[in-house]
């Protein structure tokens, strides 16, 4: 992981602390010699010493953030409800020309006629972090892991 990579992970987990981002992390196995996989939920960032706090099984860990993979989703996951919500928040009018493209290889677009406010990016920036949407490319890059099921 590159310093970029590291600086993206660590905004990306910074975010979405106030969301139960769940991550998967790896473990020594001792019998085994091996990694285990696990998953658990991020409930601190230690800037410092570039650890992340993760409570997993009962268990909490400090892990690396160079072994921590949150758990996401890709755009083209957004249920139709979830794409309604987004344009509520950005006060998308469609008769007057306003649009948002959305999964278009994994890209959400914007335009309109009117531009819109910090405001309304921020809270939707907030939304998509909050349903744990990967609109930064880290499935991609492979710092993060795809949600298989949305109701996990």
């Amino acid at each position: 992981m590159n310093t970029e990579e590291y600086s993206l992970l660590e905004k990306e987990i910074c975010a979405r602390l106030p969301y139960n981002l769940k991550v998967q992390y790896k473990l020594p196995n001792y019998q085994t010699n091996e990694f285990d996989t696990k998953e658990g939920e991020v409930f601190c960032i230690n800037f410092g010493f570039g650890l992340v706090d993760i409570h997993g099984g009962g268990i909490d860990y400090n892990i690396s953030i160079h072994k921590v993979k949150p758990i996401l989703r890709p755009i083209s996951s957004m249920t139709k409800e979830e794409c309604d919500t987004l344009f509520e928040i950005l006060n998308i009018n469609e008769d007057a020309g306003d649009w948002l493209k959305i999964n278009d290889i994994n890209v959400i677009r914007l335009f309109t006629q009117n531009g819109k406010d910090f405001y309304e990016i921020a809270q939707a920036l907030n939304y998509l972090y909050s349903i744990q949407i990967d609109y930064n490319g880290l499935i991609e890059k492979g710092l993060a892991v795809e949600l298989k099921n949305k109701n996990e």
